[in-house]
């Protein structure tokens, strides 16, 4: 049987050892070269890391970048010293900054909390009216100050319980029984002797200025009956509240109260001239007050507005507008000499002088150093006349 497989038909094929790889050697010495990457690196390879931008380096150089991906991994490079040097300035600038931008802050908050604290007082004050009014039956006038409160502060403590149980009072007071419709028994003439009576007592009270006893009058003719002369009770009810706004704004030194009395007469009619000007008065001497210590400049500025126009109007402090306006003129004036601006400081001093306070050196202080005295020269000798020549 033949076999196709034999040997004997294939070729014999020379093989021969391959040669060992020897290094190089150099033509004069014989040392051996060391492999560079191109002896080591297949060209495929070679080709991809140049591809990657990573520089070729000899095997056991050090390096002073990062290595890139399939290199060998070199020294770090440090941040020299003028580098931390820097960035310890940028961090100190900005830690000042930072402070005070905080200090700024912190001013404008006590400032807002002096106002805050002040308008929440005056809240206070006509919470506790209110609460008066509804104890004596003044259902109306309550109402009006839980309105007031919550048009300045919708979250006062109790305000909404206490306006809905004013509101429920006076609805319950003002509201008639209607006589049924189906009933065919005429309805008899109301008697309004009562009513009658509340009126002139209300009338007596506005000839005797008794200002506060009218309104407590007039309000309950008005719950009683509403539609009782209804014209005139307004017309009533606008004197009585305008009168004792004024009243508590210049003798009382109740600034809020009587504030809050003219924004009520206001409501039967536009005010007159003369209460305006009590109003504008109040306004101004209230946020001169606001700027007090804070602010002496603003201070000194809204006091220089009233105290011309009022010089005796006060407020619970007991100090006057004049008096107000003294002091904020001196303590401009010691801020500006602080400031070295000697010469604002004189005129702010003159202006207290003015007003009669015994400041007389601090002025004269304050004028020699802005405009200090200059040294009289001596008078300049005679010269003699020629003699003329014969």
């Amino acid at each position: 049987m033949d076999n196709p497989t034999s040997l004997d038909n294939t070729q014999p094929v020379n093989v021969s050892p391959k040669p060992e790889e020897t290094p190089p050697e150099t033509a004069d010495t014989g040392a051996t070269v060391p492999l560079s990457l191109e002896n080591t690196i297949p060209v495929e390879a070679q080709d991809y890391v140049e591809s990657l931008g990573a520089p070729m380096y000899a095997q056991g150089e050090e390096s002073n970048y990062l290595p890139g991906p399939g290199m060998p991994a070199g020294s770090k490079k440090r941040l020299p010293r003028w580098a931390w040097l820097v960035l310890a300035i940028l961090v100190l600038f900005l830690a000042a900054i930072v402070s005070g931008f905080g200090g700024y802050r912190a001013g404008i908050r006590e400032r807002l909390a002096a106002q805050a604290l002040q308008i929440a007082q005056g809240l206070s004050t006509q919470f506790q009216l209110a609460q008066q009014d509804m104890d004596a039956g003044r259902y109306e006038l309550a109402v009006q100050r839980f309105e007031y409160i919550i048009q300045n502060d919708p979250t006062f403590p109790g305000v909404i319980d206490k306006i809905t149980q004013a509101k429920m009072a006076l609805s319950t007071t003002a509201t008639a029984t209607a006589a049924p419709v189906y009933t065919p028994t005429p309805i008899p003439t109301p008697d309004t002797r009562g009513e009658e009576e509340m009126f002139n007592s209300a009338k007596a009270a506005l000839d005797g200025k008794d200002w506060s006893t009218a309104i407590d009058t007039l309000l309950n003719l008005r719950t009683v009956n509403p539609e009782f002369k209804a014209a005139r009770v307004d017309g009533m009810l606008y004197v009585a509240f305008r009168n004792r706004g004024a009243q508590k704004i210049l003798q009382q030194a109740d600034l809020e109260g009587g504030t809050y009395d003219l924004s009520l007469a206001e409501k039967f009619g536009p005010l007159d001239v003369e209460a305006s000007n009590y109003r504008t008065w109040v306004n101004l001497y209230v946020t001169g007050a606001s700027f007090w210590e804070l602010d002496w400049k603003q201070a000194a500025y809204y006091f220089g507005q009233v105290a011309p126009l009022a010089p005796n109007l006060r407020d619970s402090s007991g100090w006057t507008a004049t008096q107000r306006y003294q002091i904020a003129l001196s303590s401009y004036g010691d801020a500006l000499v602080e400031q070295e601006d000697y010469c604002a400081a004189e005129e702010q001093y003159n202006l207290a002088l003015s007003y009669g306070v015994a400041i007389q050196p601090t002025v004269e202080y304050a004028h020699n150093i802005c405009s200090p005295p200059t040294a009289v020269p001596p008078p300049a000798e005679a010269t003699p006349e020629p003699t003329p020549t014969p």
